[in-house]
């Protein structure tokens, strides 16, 4: 909901981010997954320094951002094009999630 209360502070919004909540679905052929904001009713947002007026339905969804998601093989040849090289990789106890250490090719 932070991206909600950002746009209120910075833009003079008036989203009321109780009536959002959070909804995620994995898109396996994009390997990723996407994040977005479920509105709970419909509603109407105004945001007055971009001057835009939203009418949001119900369970209409805001796309907040994507987690995509790479496979060993993948990260060695994403990076293998980069002038990086791995020089070490840490995982949690399943292998769900790593953390890549690199460092400039020579």
């Amino acid at each position: 909901m932070n991206v909600l209360s950002r746009i209120n502070s910075e833009l003079d919004s008036n989203f009321n981010i109780d009536k959002f909540v959070h909804h995620a679905a994995y898109n396996e052929s994009k390997n990723r997954v996407e994040i977005y904001l479920r509105s709970l009713e419909n509603q109407i947002v105004n945001i007055s320094k971009a001057g835009i007026m939203l009418q949001i339905k119900q369970n209409e969804l805001i796309h907040t951002e994507n987690s995509y998601k790479y496979t060993i093989p993948k990260i060695k040849k994403v990076f293998s094009r980069t002038g990086f090289r791995i020089r070490d990789m840490w995982f949690d106890e399943k292998r769900y999630f790593c953390l890549v250490l690199l460092s400039k090719n020579d």
